[in-house]
């Protein structure tokens, strides 16, 4: 029970840095796939920043822990996909950065990029992150593969 109550805080904790990071608060999620969003799952904003000011960034993929991909049974127009992305950020100064998609036949590319001022101090604190994407295609029934930071996730769509 605890360390159920200690991740949720720490989930709360990472979306109030990352609303207070980009000047922005976090909005609650309307819907998701036809159902109603859980308690608490909300959505944060990822600013984007000039290429000047990028110049003074250190960009890489971010961390990836777990993916987990849920699409909804496909109808004539396809099916809604969508990914639960988890992982960690390395200090307090690292940030998402940006989260660009394409595809390529039956695969889908994901790359997720995170951002960290190449002079500043940071606090040496792993923080969690978790988000919800949904897929800009709606994808026919078949099997495809989600490349997410050039790591291969097959999955079916029914």
């Amino acid at each position: 029970m605890f360390l159920r109550m200690k991740s949720w805080f720490g989930v709360g904790l990472f979306t109030l840095f990352l609303a207070a990071c980009n000047g922005a608060r976090p909005e609650l999620v309307s819907e998701t796939l036809g159902q109603t969003p859980e308690e608490g799952k909300q959505t944060a904003v990822i600013k984007p920043i000039s290429p000047e000011a990028a110049m003074a960034f250190r960009i890489t993929p971010a961390p990836v822990d777990t993916v987990q991909v849920h699409a909804e049974r496909a109808t004539t127009k396809g099916a809604a996909v969508e990914v639960l992305v988890k992982g960690y950020l390395a200090d307090g100064c690292t940030e998402l950065h940006e989260v660009a998609q394409s595809r390529e036949s039956q695969t889908i590319r994901v790359n997720v990029l995170v951002r960290r001022k190449t002079e500043a101090m940071c606090t040496m604190a792993v923080r969690p992150y978790k988000f919800y994407l949904k897929l800009n295609d709606r994808l026919t029934s078949g099997s495809y593969n989600l490349a997410l930071n050039n790591h291969v996730y097959p999955f079916k769509v029914n």
